[in-house]
C-alpha cells in the first residue's frame, strides 16, 4: 500500500467566526490568500459561523447507494450538507472548492472525499463556457451503513476504514491511480453485485492513494441550520459573477447587509 501523507493540513481558525481564506480574483485565478472574518448574523452573538442547506438525497430503490454524472455548472451546486459520504470527481473544470473552513482551488481531475453532515460547494471559474471538452462532475453516494452497521469495522476493510474516518473532515486526493477516474465514470453504467464491487475497488483505491491532503481544521464544527445559509449562498454567487474583478471582503459583506469586524 502506498504511504499516504498529510500536506498542507488547514492551520487553526477560530471556531466562531466565519473565517474565510479570500483571495483576490482576477482573470479567474487567484492570489496568496489573507484571512478575513465575516459577522455572519451581527443581530445575534450566537450566529457566527456559515450555516448550509440540508440536501435530501433520494435513494435508488435497486441499489444501496447513489452514483451519476452532471455538467458543471450544476444550479443544484449551493452550500449545503447532507448525511451521506460523498465522492465528487471534477473534470475539463477549474474553480474554487469550499469545504467546512476551507477555500482552496480545484483543477481537472479533482478528486474529493466528503464526510456526513459536512457543509460544501464548488463553483466554477468557467461557468457558461460553450469551447472545449464538456465539464462534468461525477459523484457518488452512500451511507456508512449502506452495506451495514458493521460493515467498514471488519479488519479487512480497515483502510477503507481509517478513509471514512478522515473523510469527515474532507479529503483531497492530490495523488491517486489514474484507473480510479474510469472506475468512477463507469460505476453509473453497472448494476448489483458488479456496482458493490466497483465502489469497494473505488474505496480502496481512494485508501491507497499516495497524496492526500485533509481539508477542515480540526476544530471545525459546522452549524446546521439553514438560518444563515441564503446569505451563504449569496456570498458564493456574488464572487462567482465578479472573477475578473478585484474583490474585497467589505464588498462582499455589503452585498449582503452584513458588517465587517
Amino acid at each position: 500500500m502506498a504511504r499516504r501523507d498529510h500536506v498542507d493540513d488547514a492551520p487553526d481558525r477560530p471556531d466562531t467566526r466565519f473565517v474565510i481564506w479570500t483571495k483576490q480574483l482576477r482573470n479567474g485565478s487567484m492570489s496568496e490568500p489573507r484571512s478575513m472574518e465575516i459577522d455572519v448574523d451581527h443581530r445575534s452573538s450566537n450566529s457566527k459561523k456559515p450555516k448550509a442547506n440540508l440536501e435530501i438525497i433520494s435513494s435508488v430503490p435497486e441499489s444501496a447507494f447513489k452514483c451519476f454524472s452532471h455538467p458543471w455548472p450544476w444550479p443544484q451546486c449551493v452550500w449545503h450538507y447532507h448525511p451521506e459520504y460523498e465522492i465528487h470527481l471534477i473534470l475539463n473544470a477549474t474553480g474554487q472548492v469550499w469545504v467546512g473552513d476551507y477555500i482552496g482551488q480545484f483543477q481537472n481531475g479533482h478528486l474529493v472525499l466528503v464526510g456526513p453532515d459536512l457543509p460544501h460547494n464548488w463553483t466554477s471559474n468557467s461557468a457558461g463556457a460553450m469551447e472545449g471538452p464538456s465539464q462534468e462532475d461525477h459523484v457518488i453516494q452512500f451511507h456508512g451503513d449502506a452495506f451495514g452497521p458493521e460493515f467498514f469495522n471488519v479488519p479487512d476493510l480497515a483502510a477503507v476504514h481509517d478513509l471514512l474516518d478522515k473523510g469527515r473532515h474532507g479529503v483531497e486526493f492530490l495523488s491517486y491511480n489514474p484507473t480510479l477516474v474510469h472506475q468512477i465514470v463507469d460505476i453509473a453504467c453497472l448494476r448489483g453485485t458488479q456496482q458493490v464491487i466497483a465502489l469497494l475497488r473505488i474505496l480502496q483505491g481512494l485508501a491507497e492513494a499516495a497524496r492526500v491532503k485533509i481539508l477542515c481544521s480540526d476544530g471545525y464544527s459546522p452549524l446546521l441550520d439553514d438560518n444563515a445559509a441564503m446569505r451563504i449562498n449569496q456570498i458564493i454567487s456574488y464572487m462567482r459573477q465578479n472573477l475578473k474583478e478585484e474583490l474585497t471582503l467589505e464588498d462582499a459583506a455589503k452585498h449582503v447587509y452584513m458588517q465587517t469586524r
